[in-house]
């Protein structure tokens, strides 16, 4: 608590006086070390990874301490991380000559009036990472919005102004992404259930579409093998169930993860 109430820079080696490196659910926060800069032994700890230990860690570097790559190699762990060029080598490589329908078309179903922006921030992310194609299905009130924002996606006008109200796959589509800005209208909740008894293939469920499985558990059992769900904190204590720290909720994901053969970031 003196070294806290400094104006000096504090800086941490391995691990902040106090802090525990896995689970700190029954940590005391005011006798840990609030730190400027962490300067950890040849891995980041896994408290590390958690929004609330920010405060105690500050900013994190690592330093190589030497210890032999075998004993690395033969020490049991559950958890990885991926580094930039770990991410970089999963880029699907390309020919300079290749037809934008050779690299995927994706279907992006998003937005509703006022949440345009979320839709045209997914549709520019999702031909940022390399779809050939987006169409983007939305309420038929951002057509000028998405058109002007986004002028490379094709968009798909539902029959409602203001909401979307059905999901017609009119196309075999490589990808199909549900939920940013999508709203929780009556209609569009019946539309999101009826796409799941379609669909077969892995689906990436954000925002709206997760707050719409809240409370059908029956419908968590049908999701696509490898399914991808986005959530923040507050939508996944919606779906799964409270938690107290990062620790607990990323324990949960691990379980539910399990449970239904999907894929939570």
């Amino acid at each position: 608590q003196y070294i806290n109430s400094s104006d000096a820079t504090v800086v941490s080696i391995d691990l902040p006086s106090g802090l525990f490196g896995e689970n700190n659910s029954e940590n005391i926060p005011r006798n840990i070390i609030q730190a400027d800069l962490t300067i950890t032994f040849q891995y980041p700890k896994l408290a590390f990874m958690f929004a609330e230990n920010e405060q105690f860690i500050g900013e994190w570097e690592i330093a190589d301490i030497g210890i032999h790559p075998d004993a690395i190699e033969q020490t049991e762990t559950k958890y990885y991380y991926i580094e930039p060029e770990e991410a970089a080598r999963m880029v699907m490589k390309r020919s300079r000559f290749v037809s934008k329908h050779n690299v995927g078309h994706a279907l992006l179903i998003a937005g509703s009036k006022g949440m345009m922006g979320a839709a045209v921030l997914a549709a520019r992310a999702t031909l940022h990472t390399g779809a050939g194609l987006v169409s983007v299905h939305s309420a038929a009130c951002g057509e000028t919005i998405l058109q002007t924002a986004v002028p490379e996606a094709l968009f798909i006008a539902d029959n409602q102004d203001s909401y979307i109200a059905e999901i017609p796959l009119t196309r075999s589509y490589s990808a199909i992404a549900v939920g940013p800005g999508l709203g929780r209208h009556v209609e569009t909740a019946r539309a999101f259930y009826r796409l799941l008894e379609q669909v077969k293939r892995p689906l990436v469920l954000d925002a709206d579409a997760l707050n719409l499985l809240n409370g059908h558990n029956e419908l968590l059992e049908k999701l696509p093998k490898n399914s991808i769900l986005t959530p923040h904190h507050f939508e996944f204590d919606r779906l799964f169930g409270k938690n107290d720290t990062s620790y607990e909720r990323l324990n949960k994901a691990k379980e539910m993860a399990t449970r239904y053969h999907i894929i939570i970031v």
